[in-house]
C-alpha cells in the first residue's frame, strides 16, 4: 500500500518527466497562465470511420460521425486541476449567485472553504488531482481564462460562455448558451475536438498516412488499470489509492502528447445534447477503460451537475504574442516549442 508521501512523490516525478522528455515528431508546445497546451493540426481530417467507430445513434438514426476538425486549435495536455481550480473559485466566490458554495459536489471532498484565510484551501497532496466541477462553472472558468484571469464580476460572465444565458424555462428547456462565443481564446472543447486530440494520429499508418485508434492512448487495445508505475491508467481501478495527480503516467498519450485520455476524470465537451446535456468522454476510477475510453462511447450529463472533469481547448495565439524557442534534436525530426 503506497503512503500518501510517496504517492505525492511518485507523481510528481511522473508529471515532471512527461512535460520534460522527449515527445513525439513535430508536436508544437505552448504555455499559458502555467498549462502547457499541445498544438492540434493536421486541418481537414476525415471522420472517424465505421470501421472504427460506428457513429452515434439515437432511436436509430445517425447522429453525427466525430472527429473532423477544419482548424487548427491547441488542447491542454491535462485536465483543470485542484490547485487551479482552488484559485479560481477564490477569485469567482464574490461574485457569485449559484446555490452550491463549493461549486461542485465532489471537489469538496478536496477544497473547502476557510473563513480565516477568506480563501479556497486543499491538502497539498492533493494540489495535481483532477476536479469535477458542472459544465456551467467550467465555462465561469473558461471566461475568467478568456480575460485575463481579472478579478472583477464581469470578467466570469462573459467572454467564451454568457452566462447570462444559463437557466431553464417553466416547460424544463435548458436555455444556455450552445457553442462558444467568436473569438473566445479559451473554451470547452467540442466532442470533434476531443475526438481529433485524442484519437486522431496524422502518421497512424505511415509518415502522412493518418487514422484513428480506438483508444485515447495511441493504441487499439485498451490500456490496463492499475497504479502509476504498474499499470496503464487509473480508470477502472477499484480499491485505494484510485485517484492521482493529473501526468501520473506519462507513457501513455494520444498522438498528439496529451496524457489522461484515460483515468482521472471523466472530460466534459462542449457539444449539446437531448434537453441541453451535454456529452462527455473517457473513464475514471471505478468506470473501466474496455468500454468508456472506446472512440464510439459517449456519455452526457446535465450542465448544472458535478462529478465530471475537464480540459481547456484554446485559439492559436497570433505571432506576435508568442516568444518561440525551436528545438530540433539530432538525428530526430522532433521539434518542441515553448513560450
Amino acid at each position: 500500500m503506497m503512503n500518501a508521501a510517496s504517492t505525492r512523490t511518485l507523481a510528481a516525478a511522473a508529471l515532471a518527466a512527461a512535460l520534460a522528455a522527449p515527445a513525439p515528431a513535430e508536436l508544437v508546445f505552448t504555455t499559458e497562465y502555467g498549462i502547457e497546451f499541445s498544438t492540434i493540426g493536421d486541418i481537414g481530417n476525415p471522420v472517424v470511420p465505421q470501421s472504427v467507430g460506428p457513429g452515434f445513434y439515437f432511436n436509430g438514426q445517425l447522429l453525427w460521425q466525430s472527429g473532423a476538425v477544419n482548424y487548427e486549435y491547441r488542447m491542454a495536455r491535462t485536465e483543470v486541476t485542484v490547485e487551479q481550480w482552488a484559485e479560481f473559485i477564490t477569485a469567482y466566490r464574490p461574485h457569485y449567485t449559484g446555490g452550491n458554495p463549493t461549486f461542485a459536489p465532489f471537489t469538496s471532498f478536496w477544497i473547502s472553504w476557510s473563513p480565516s484565510q477568506q480563501e479556497y484551501v486543499y491538502n497539498p497532496e492533493n494540489a495535481g488531482m483532477a476536479v469535477d466541477p458542472s459544465w456551467r462553472n467550467a465555462a465561469a472558468f473558461c471566461n475568467w481564462m478568456h480575460n485575463g484571469k481579472v478579478n472583477e464580476a464581469w470578467a466570469f460572465q462573459s467572454g467564451a460562455y454568457d452566462i447570462a444565458t444559463f437557466g431553464q424555462t417553466p416547460t424544463g428547456e435548458i436555455t444556455d448558451q450552445r457553442e462558444h462565443s467568436p473569438g473566445a481564446r479559451f473554451w470547452i472543447p467540442t466532442h470533434d475536438e476531443w475526438i481529433k486530440a485524442m484519437h486522431w494520429d496524422p502518421d497512424r499508418y505511415a509518415p502522412g498516412e493518418g487514422g484513428y485508434w480506438a483508444y485515447p492512448t495511441s493504441s487499439d487495445d485498451p490500456p490496463v488499470p492499475g497504479v502509476p508505475g504498474v499499470g496503464q491508467t487509473s480508470g477502472g481501478i477499484q480499491t485505494n489509492p484510485r485517484f492521482f495527480p493529473v501526468g501520473s503516467y506519462p507513457d501513455v498519450q494520444s498522438p498528439w502528447g496529451l496524457l489522461d485520455g484515460s483515468g482521472s476524470e471523466q472530460e466534459w465537451t462542449e457539444t449539446w445534447f437531448l434537453n441541453g446535456e451535454r456529452l462527455y468522454k473517457g473513464s475514471q476510477p471505478g468506470f473501466g477503460p474496455q468500454i468508456w475510453d472506446r472512440i464510439d462511447k459517449i456519455n452526457s450529463g446535465q450542465s448544472f451537475s458535478g462529478g465530471i472533469g475537464f480540459r481547456l481547448a484554446a485559439s492559436i495565439p497570433s505571432a506576435g504574442t508568442l516568444s518561440v524557442l525551436a528545438i530540433v534534436l539530432p538525428g530526430s525530426m522532433f521539434r518542441r516549442r515553448t513560450r
